[in-house]
């Protein structure tokens, strides 16, 4: 019997410690621990446009689009209409890295959930899911997403 393919369903294939490694090394030892899938996360609007591109150039790797809370700050109508278009990619699967962050406080709590919200409703306008982005904000991030739920899931 085979050995199960696994999905990493949370990578940064751009970013930290694999920046400057190159993508094919990765997908490989990713593929010899029997990973066969990799989701790689934006986190802003240059790493949503790296991880579509990722995708585009490797098989195994699929993405997602999104700001994250430490850059809700230079979120506007253009970031989201730029996300629209990417989130169109075949191998765009969701929405994020999206959420609130209280530990780092680099955009004030008022913007990261303006930011959130219209993110999720993004989300919901694509009928994607959504990845989140949750820090030291766990009450905030619930009520924000059981209000978006309720609204997007009303009968």
């Amino acid at each position: 019997m085979d050995a199960p393919s696994l999905i990493d369903t949370h990578c940064h294939l751009d970013a930290g410690p694999f920046a400057d490694e190159p993508v094919a090394e990765l997908l490989a030892r990713a593929a010899a621990a029997g990973v066969g899938c990799l989701v790689t996360i934006g986190t802003d609007l240059d790493s949503s446009r790296a991880a579509v591109g990722l995708a585009e150039a490797h098989a195994p790797v699929f993405a997602t689009v999104g700001v994250d809370p430490s850059e809700a700050a230079d979120y506007g109508p253009a970031t989201r209409a730029a996300l629209r278009d990417l989130a169109a990619h075949p191998k765009v699967l969701a929405i994020g890295e999206i959420g609130l962050d209280y530990h780092w406080m680099v955009s004030p709590p008022e913007q990261q959930a303006l930011v959130f919200r219209d993110q999720l409703a993004l989300a919901g306008e694509l009928d994607l899911p959504v990845v989140i982005h949750c820090r030291e904000a766990h009450a905030d991030t619930e009520r924000i997403l059981r209000a978006w739920a309720a609204e997007r899931y009303a009968a």
